[in-house]
């Protein structure tokens, strides 16, 4: 089903320097990072094998944050 939850994996946590997002079995073309104010602090995209993305993180405030994952069909 399109519409069914992927398995989505942000690690390590908490992060220091670059996060690896996971994404199960689908390919994330991008990913990104928002604060809590909705400021979009970073974009990654999919640059090392299927479905797996690295963050840069070190620029990042101490804090929570969310992520958008868009995959290869939006």
């Amino acid at each position: 089903d399109e519409l069914a939850p992927k398995t989505v994996q942000i690690q390590p946590n908490p992060v220091t320097d670059i996060a690896r997002a996971q994404i199960g079995d689908d390919t994330a073309r991008q990913i990104e990072i928002f604060a809590t104010d909705g400021q979009r602090v970073s974009v990654s995209f999919e640059n090392e094998e299927v479905g797996v993305v690295s963050i840069p993180t070190e620029t990042f405030a101490k804090g929570i944050y969310f992520v958008k994952i868009t995959g290869e069909n939006g």
